[in-house]
């Protein structure tokens, strides 16, 4: 029986050491990454201009809420989680910023992504400025998930989509 006090006594420990740790890391953070990846700035600007698309190439389903030049508010739904965001475009066409706009997820923040033609393909820089607001999120973003999965994954995607 008293194996089972300090097994527990042991899970209580970790969890309190999870959101301690999670406490005392900073909410808020700047991440980046980069991809050359095989296609004209042109294309890969299309690609990204052309949210109604998007389940063609990443896997997500898009509704799209509204659309006016050079900026389209949609709601993206992926792995059970939705978000509403917007996207925004400017720099002739090769700079684009997406926002989450939802203010009730356990984080939120922006991303610039970055075209710029190099040989034949387009180097693509994508920068997230992010805040983790929930200390158990923040820990795990940190230690286990990192800052830069989400921007690796839509980086592959957007190549594979390209090749």
């Amino acid at each position: 029986m008293s194996w089972l006090l300090w097994i527990g006594g042991g899970i209580v420990a970790l969890c309190v050491a999870v959101v301690a740790i999670g406490w005392a890391l900073p909410a808020e953070h700047v991440a980046r990454v980069e991809r050359l990846i095989a296609d004209s700035p042109d294309n890969v600007a299309h690609r990204i201009r052309n949210v109604r698309n998007y389940g063609a190439w990443r896997e997500v389903t898009i509704e799209v809420l509204s659309e006016e030049p050079g900026r389209v508010r949609y709601r993206e739904t992926s792995g059970g989680d939705t978000m509403t965001i917007e996207l925004g475009e400017a720099r002739g066409g090769w700079r684009f910023t997406t926002t989450i706009l939802d203010q009730d997820l356990p984080f939120d923040g922006s991303w610039t992504i970055d075209l710029t033609p190099e040989g034949e393909g387009t180097r693509v820089v994508i920068e997230e400025r992010g805040r983790v607001k929930n200390p158990v999120f923040r820990f795990l973003s940190h230690f286990v998930f990192g800052h830069t999965s989400t921007m690796e994954t839509y980086l592959a995607a957007l190549a594979a989509a390209s090749g």
